[in-house]
């Protein structure tokens, strides 16, 4: 059976039917065997659009990747190759450019975009400040900004997702990932009386 080709969509399929129907395993087999036999799947899920987002710097939550998918699924045109990581790539970069990063401003649509992200404020006054945050989620990671911007008044705090391959490579922050936001508080002025 197609099951020995070590694909988890045969072993879920069967999975699923046995817990739900009941029926053993033999017959579940038996049934399957003719139809899984005569073909082969090539599964895309979920954690492939996870992993294509990071290697290409952009944050990623779980319905926006369960969107993904089913945009590629259902694409009119599904090329000569059908669905390949370049049609996983061409369908994350049409989201992104059409996302609104300044427009989230719900907790809970914050905490549902994870990713890897570095802040970098500049001040004048200071040394620079970069920090890595691995594994982290948008609303942590625009907390940490507001406070970094807060301390650090009238100097722009810019928040970057980026590929966990390039965060810590002294290359130009913007080869390593994305500009998500820039924070900026102005500096309170002192009247001279």
């Amino acid at each position: 059976m197609s099951i020995d080709r070590k694909n988890i969509f045969y072993t879920r399929i069967e999975d699923l039917l046995k817990a739900e129907l009941e029926l053993p395993e033999e017959l579940l087999r038996e049934t399957l065997t003719p139809l899984f036999d005569q073909v082969a799947i090539s599964v895309w899920s979920l954690g492939d659009v996870v992993v294509q987002a990071k290697r290409m710097g952009w944050p990623m939550s779980f319905e926006v990747a369960l969107n993904i998918l089913s945009v590629i699924e259902n694409r009119e045109s599904p090329g000569k190759n059908g669905i390949t990581w370049d049609t996983l790539f061409e369908a994350i970069e049409k989201w992104a450019g059409g996302m609104d990063w300044e427009g989230i401003t719900e907790k809970n649509e914050l905490e549902s975009f994870k990713g890897n992200f570095i802040l970098l404020c500049e001040p004048e006054d200071a040394i620079h400040i970069q920090s890595y945050y691995q594994s982290s989620d948008l609303y942590e990671l625009f907390n940490q900004a507001r406070q970094l911007a807060h301390l650090h008044a009238g100097t722009p705090v810019r928040l970057y997702c980026v590929d966990p391959e390039k965060a810590e490579k002294s290359i130009e922050i913007g080869l390593r990932g994305n500009l998500l936001r820039t924070l900026l508080f102005e500096k309170e002025s002192v009247a001279v009386g």
